[in-house]
């Protein structure tokens, strides 16, 4: 063969290009190469999304729990002076003299409330639910509620009426309450304690229902209609996506005014 017989058969091989049935294999390689990343990309957004529900789930739980926590064991505090001399806390309606914790009637949602009363303090360990410094010289009252699914702390100062509240914790859905006197061996409900034995109350024991702040992702969460236990009350989901779960705690009244008792 010659050489230009040569050339030609070259030229001719290197500008036939890809056939068609090559064309469709690469661009079925091609989208099964993009379906494989778009999966991938999925998957790990929704995992995402998982985390962060989960997470935010855990953080609203513990961290409404530390706060009633926190409340209950300050509940009856007193300074050093008032502790020694026996004094519990000037005359106001509803509120027995020695009394520190008060239980409150539950609402139309079916979540209870609950009040305790403490002395300020001159070294600014106790505050009002803004954070204000309370006065060795002041007294307040400090209020827990569920309010659109929220927790929110109230407080009034001294005898004043004017009640202020801050969201303390979103996404808490229930809120229950029950107590032990000094000298039972169960736990009482708000209704099932009598009249002038609010300040025998020694331990308060309560659970709440979290809720995670978003829904979970569609692709990883099938519809939530499971139900919940909070003390005697059932909460179902109204089928949605949120995670939810249930927190329980039991706390001792440590400022519980045994002196001057009748």
């Amino acid at each position: 063969m010659s050489d230009i017989g040569a050339r030609d058969m070259i030229r001719r091989a290197s500008s036939s290009g890809f056939s068609l049935i090559e064309l469709m294999i690469a661009m079925v390689i091609g989208l099964i190469i993009l379906l494989a990343i778009y999966v991938v990309m999925m998957s790990s957004l929704r995992g995402l999304g998982t985390t962060e529900a989960q997470s935010a789930l855990t953080d609203n739980g513990r961290r409404a729990t530390s706060f009633i926590r926190q409340m209950l064991q300050q509940a009856g505090y007193r300074p050093l002076e008032r502790t020694q001399l026996g004094f519990g806390f000037p005359e106001r309606a509803g509120w027995e003299t020695m009394q520190v914790v008060r239980g409150l009637a539950t609402d139309a949602s079916g979540n209870d409330g609950l009040e305790i009363r403490l002395w300020g303090s001159a070294n600014g360990t106790v505050s009002d639910c803004l954070g204000a410094d309370v006065a060795d010289t002041e007294w307040i009252i400090i209020s827990l509620a569920i309010v659109d699914n929220s927790l929110v702390c109230g407080h009034v100062r001294n005898d004043s009426s004017s009640v202020t509240n801050q969201i303390v914790v979103s996404a808490i859905e229930r809120l229950r309450f029950r107590f032990s006197l000094l000298d039972e061996a169960r736990y009482l409900r708000q209704n099932e304690i009598a009249a002038g034995r609010w300040d025998e109350i020694e331990r308060v024991d309560f659970a709440l229902l979290a809720r995670s702040d978003s829904e979970m992702p569609r692709g990883d969460a099938v519809v939530n209609t499971r139900s919940y236990q909070v003390m005697d009350t059932t909460v179902t989901a109204p089928g949605d996506r949120f995670l939810r779960s249930i927190y329980h705690e039991s706390v001792s009244v440590r400022n519980l005014i045994l002196v001057g008792r009748q």
